[in-house]
């Protein structure tokens, strides 16, 4: 009956934690969001401005994501797993709005929260922010998994995934027929359901090239790195072969005309190869094994 009360307790214990984090966070967001300061000390209303609830809460989602990587291990001490536990919590949350940061200061460079989210009320905006969001939660949850808790090889992989990222998130508009910037600001549908599969897309592929034995740092990093590349080099392989397997043949006026139905079709379209090709890709990543005699990689 006390073994039951104990980890009663500590799951009690760990719920407080979670929701202590959510509390700093709730300060912390304003630090990176100023003007949020109405929306997250009064969201009463939710029905005003959908744009802003999905941003808003694409962050809550996301750090949910996170936290699934931290472990409460008790056998290690109450005091020693509860203070790693804040510890990795703080630093998480911190690490992850500063990547929502600098990636949206990146792909939105021509754009302002205030403008497109307060103002415009712009739903695709708020689907691609949620995106990100959600991609890059995955991402820093995977690096705390493969870090083991140590501070240095955690801050050397965000900044691979934060490099990486950036340069996957510039790739959209050469590999999309979709303008970017037009599209946004004529709140464009299509527009957010192709860069969703496009950034759900380039997530499936970097969560499996960090896949990677544990050795040393030097050639986990350099198998991530490598894994990384030739996922470059496939990826517009089966992008070629699908299109000539299906013979889908298309005009780059069609992802432009007036008609909102043929221009979601064409947002339909994009996400669902960007989702397949991804997939196909991660399997040659991660799916084929060699003997001891090749490279790892």
């Amino acid at each position: 009956m006390n073994d039951i009360l104990d980890k009663l307790v500590i799951r009690l214990l760990f719920v407080l934690f979670i929701c202590t984090a959510f509390f700093i966070y709730k300060y912390l967001h304003l630090i990176f969001y100023p003007s949020t300061k109405k929306q997250v000390f009064e969201l009463k209303n939710l029905d005003t401005n959908p744009a802003d609830i999905i941003h808003f809460f694409s962050r809550i989602i996301g750090l949910s994501l996170i936290f699934t990587a931290i472990e409460f291990k008790e056998y290690q001490g109450i005091l020693i797993c509860s203070l790693n536990f804040f510890v990795l919590g703080i630093i998480s949350i911190i690490i992850y709005l500063i990547s929502i940061l600098l990636i949206e200061s990146i792909l939105f460079y021509n754009f302002l929260y205030e403008d497109e989210i307060k103002t415009r009320k712009n739903i695709p905006y708020a689907i691609i922010s949620f995106s990100n969001a959600i991609s890059l939660a995955l991402l820093v949850k995977k690096i705390l998994i493969e870090s083991e808790r140590s501070l240095i090889i955690l801050i050397i992989l965000w900044l691979y995934i934060l490099t990486m990222f950036g340069l996957f998130t510039k790739l959209y508009e050469k590999v999309s027929e979709f303008n970017f910037n037009k599209n946004i600001i004529q709140k464009k549908y299509s527009l957010a359901l192709s860069y969703s599969g496009y950034v759900y897309g380039f997530t499936i592929i970097l969560l499996e090239a960090f896949n990677e034995v544990h050795t040393n740092v030097g050639q986990y990093i350099s198998g991530v790195f490598l894994k990384s590349l030739l996922a470059l080099l496939i990826f517009p392989i089966f992008w070629k072969a699908l299109k000539l397997i299906f013979k889908i043949n298309l005009d780059p006026e069609d992802f432009d005309r007036t008609s909102s139905q043929h221009t979601l079709s064409m947002g339909i379209y994009e996400m669902a190869i960007f989702i397949s090709c991804s997939i196909l890709t991660s399997i040659i990543l991660g799916k084929i094994y060699f003997g001891t005699i090749y490279p790892s990689f």
